[in-house]
């Protein structure tokens, strides 16, 4: 408000009390009255697992109010890149020689299950933003007991902020947990990012299973002395010192297969991002198993997107529920955003919007999985029926040795793409699923499948290129080969340019047909309405274009009822072709189904066969394929769990010996 005298409020997130906060930095020096007991307050907030919030305020005098005003006007109205710039170095002249009014903490009470992280896996990279609360437990005696077995671990970080935003948000507890489990086990690798204070976000990690006990936290953060000194050079070579020797440590015991988490505060992490030291420092955050950035800002959620982006070459997917976390979402190539109490800013910057985190599982795992498999059959199908569908033409113009003549009719050529061959695709990439969604969440290590590019690899599309090429020479060869030399009609009459056509014309749509009902694992009542539909639709037009009148319909006058109707020739000729063009592709996939099984080969004839019921240990061999390589989730924790105990039982067995 502006009146004689002038007024500045401000506020702003704290860090860690080891750290001073925005506010902190900014007071002036009869301005830290009640600094000691506030920082103490903040200390046991963070603690109980609440935000804080600081806020001070400034008297401003008229004629330095209206100076400044005049600056903060022209910067506003500034246009090009250096606009941001300004209005900062403006605030920056403004928001000084503050007085401490106090601070404030409150349970954020967000939408249950709700978590943000940041996922990066082998070929595609995921994040997932700030986690601002535990997730919660089924029933109150799970809960102790889940406490007790953390309390047993002697935790160094303490458990009070976890246990008391469990209390208040018991209904579901192992949502988010299980969700990122699902998802370590799918191969991503899972960071954090979140404006909270480190003691929260540590906190969150535990509670969440990104950390666990036996994991080697790694802490990036100023040293109070270059601090103290608040030179960018001192800082920038504490904090690249503090890299290369936590570098080194992590490839020394990579060896021994131990998890490391990275822990990094938002002062050390802007000055990484605004040196020459990014980049050391991302590859230290791809060596960790686990990584949590607190107290990070909205513009360093946004770089962080983009520094993952263009050095490691993977795909980022954000996932936020607030105004906050807009630019991180619009810098990545897949956006997610949660509707909840925060606002709709971030689903209306987002890509996909969901209620809950928890539902980030069947996102990725269930309809990634499913998508990926549909896309990459739908693209390779395209190519294959196209080049069979070419290559007919090119035989042919060898054969008459390009002689101008033209082997289909033009409408022919038309209905193809239009009417014969785009139905069926259209059910193979909306309704094709290879196993069921419930496969999908038990064998999570499917989704690699996506990441790895099994599906649609340069094998691949070679592969069904040589098959079209090998379709459509069979399809000429044996219908030229069966009608030229015998009579077409028991009149004697020989086939000619029309009966030809629309006879290899005919093989090609059954050839088409049949190979995608081979490809489809999932058949609905709408799949064998189009492909079988597909196929009728040709004999209606050939019976309906027969009965234009010859000026318009030329060779097709009465083709199918008077010529290819009667003759037996047509209908064995179809079929044999037919066979023989489908035969390398059934040879294929039972010899790859017999010898050299994919994973969800096998899962197929386990789940469509109930093998799983007379033949469990391959249930459980393909179960344990996911969680190999997981060292981040409630899996992993308790496979550690578990072979540490079997460790205590061995020496104690060798002792007692």
């Amino acid at each position: 408000m502006k009146m004689e005298t002038s007024f500045s409020f401000a506020k702003g997130l704290t860090i860690s009390p080891l750290f001073r906060s925005v506010i902190l930095d900014r007071l002036a020096d009869n301005g830290r009255t009640y600094q000691q007991a506030t920082t103490a307050h903040l200390s046991n907030y963070a603690e109980d697992g609440l935000r804080t919030m600081l806020f001070a305020y400034k008297e401003i005098k008229p004629d330095e109010y209206e100076k400044w005003n005049s600056l903060f006007t022209q910067a506003k109205a500034t246009i090009g890149p250096e606009r941001e710039d300004l209005l900062e170095n403006v605030s920056e002249m403004i928001e000084k020689d503050l007085i401490l009014l106090g601070a404030v903490a409150i349970e954020d009470k967000l939408q249950k299950g709700v978590s943000f992280l940041l996922f990066y896996q082998s070929s595609t990279c995921s994040i997932v933003l700030p986690p601002t609360r535990v997730p919660n437990l089924g029933q109150r005696a799970s809960y102790q007991s889940y406490i007790g077995k953390r309390e047993d671990e002697k935790a160094s970080v303490t458990r009070r902020g976890a246990r008391r935003r469990m209390e208040t948000i018991l209904p579901d507890f192992f949502q988010v947990p299980e969700c990122i489990d699902k998802l370590a086990q799918a191969g991503l690798k899972i960071w954090l990012l979140t404006g909270d204070k480190t003691e929260t976000a540590v906190n969150i990690g535990y509670a969440c299973s990104l950390l666990r006990q036996d994991m080697k936290q790694v802490h990036l953060t100023l040293s109070k002395e270059a601090e103290s000194k608040n030179l960018i050079k001192v800082m920038r070579e504490d904090i690249l010192g503090q890299i290369e020797r936590y570098s080194h440590m992590v490839i020394k015991e990579d060896t021994k297969d131990r998890p490391f988490a990275l822990i990094v505060d938002g002062k050390a992490l802007e000055i990484a991002l605004n040196n020459d030291i990014k980049d050391q420092l991302l590859r230290l955050a791809v060596r960790c198993d686990s990584v949590i950035c607190c107290r990070v800002s909205p513009k360093q959620k946004a770089l962080i997107t983009r520094l993952v982006k263009q050095h490691t070459g993977k795909t980022t997917l954000a996932v936020g529920d607030g105004a906050n976390d807009v630019g991180m979402i619009q810098e990545a190539d897949i956006g997610v955003g949660i509707s909840g109490m925060e606002g709709m800013q971030a689903v209306m910057a987002s890509d996909f919007s969901m209620p809950q985190f928890r539902f980030l599982e069947r996102l990725l795992i269930v309809h990634g999985h499913w998508c990926y498999k549909r896309i990459s059959k739908l693209i390779l199908y395209f190519v294959y029926k196209n080049v069979a569908f070419g290559l007919t033409l090119f035989f042919y113009d060898i054969l008459t040795t390009s002689s101008g003549q033209v082997l289909f009719d033009d409408w022919y050529i038309v209905i193809f793409n239009v009417f014969l061959t785009s139905l069926p695709v259209i059910s193979l990439g909306v309704l094709e699923q290879d196993v069921s969604y419930e496969v999908c969440l038990k064998f999570p290590t499917l989704y690699q499948q996506g990441p790895k590019n099994i599906c649609f690899s340069w094998k691949r599309i070679i592969g069904w290129i040589l098959n079209a090429s090998l379709t459509s020479l069979v399809i000429f060869t044996i219908s030229i080969s069966a009608l030229s030399p015998a009579a077409f009609t028991q009149g004697g009459e020989v086939a000619d340019i029309g009966h030809i056509g629309a006879i290899i014309y005919t093989c090609i749509i059954w050839t088409l047909n049949c190979q995608i009902a081979l490809i489809i694992n999932h058949f609905t009542w709408i799949s064998h309405l189009l492909i079988w539909g597909s196929i009728i639709f040709w004999y209606i037009f050939l019976f309906l274009y027969g009965m234009i009148p010859p000026d318009y319909s030329k060779t097709g006058f009465h083709l199918l009822t008077e010529a290819m109707g009667p003759a037996a020739i047509f209908w064995i000729v179809t079929l044999l072709a037919v066979v023989a063009s489908l035969l390398p592709y059934f040879i294929h996939i039972v010899i790859q189904r017999s010898f050299l099984p994919m994973d969800d080969h096998l899962i197929q004839e386990m789940e469509h066969f109930r093998m799983d019921i007379v033949d469990g240990p391959m249930w459980l061999k393909e179960q344990q394929k996911s969680n190999e390589k997981t060292k981040v989730g409630f899996s992993a924790r308790v496979d550690t769990k578990i072979r540490q105990l079997k460790e205590q039982l061995n020496r104690k067995k060798k002792i007692n010996v």
